[in-house]
């Protein structure tokens, strides 16, 4: 067996194992406090959502592979079916950031894209990235998989579609604000869209 010389650096750190789980606790408990946060909002919004889950459920899970890089993810509310997708989805990933997800898969879904096809320019979905094709279980918003607003207004029929909004590691102080309000702006025109 040879290591390459970054390989051993590597193999030789300890206390990156170290800083990696106070690192790891601190965004878990993070989580936690923002999952706390969502109830509430959610529950605001939830009576005027037709397809919205009754059951405020969430999890926080962790693992060490996504895309070989290690990982946090926080579901809230977590409702999947074969048939029925809703769930808030905060991902924190190793290197990459913190992305939010909306994922949602249902019979409202042509209503949906309907009324987030004709939304005015002034909501503030321009930061937003859109999924509604390919392999809806994808959170890499650097994929194919990934479009903005332009290419979604084209889209005719969709199985199933994921809003994503990313937050850059070095805006982490602003995570939970940033988290809140695109929860609050996202379930606002999911509330109007009757």
């Amino acid at each position: 067996m040879q290591f390459s010389e970054k390989e051993l650096q590597v193999i030789q750190n300890q206390s990156f194992f170290k800083v990696k789980a106070t690192a790891t606790e601190k965004i878990a408990q993070q989580f936690a406090k923002i999952a706390d946060k969502l109830t509430t909002i959610y529950q605001q919004f939830a009576p005027n959502i037709a397809y919205s889950p009754a059951q405020l459920q969430s999890k926080i899970s962790k693992g060490e592979n996504l895309q070989q890089l290690p990982f946090l993810i926080l579901d809230f509310p977590r409702y999947f079916t074969t048939e029925k997708v809703f769930s808030f989805r905060l991902l924190f990933w190793w290197g990459k950031g913190f992305t939010l997800f909306l994922h949602l898969k249902n019979k409202e879904l042509p209503s949906i894209l309907e009324k987030i096809q004709t939304l005015s320019p002034t909501v503030g979905l321009e930061d937003t990235f859109f999924s509604f094709n390919g392999d809806e279980w994808n959170h890499d918003i650097e994929s194919e998989n990934y479009h903005n607003l332009t290419v979604l207004k084209t889209i005719q029929h969709i199985d199933f579609i994921k809003f994503a909004w990313h937050l850059p590691l070095k805006q982490h102080s602003e995570l939970e604000s940033f988290i809140t309000n695109k929860t609050t702006q996202i379930l606002e025109i999911l509330s109007n869209h009757e």
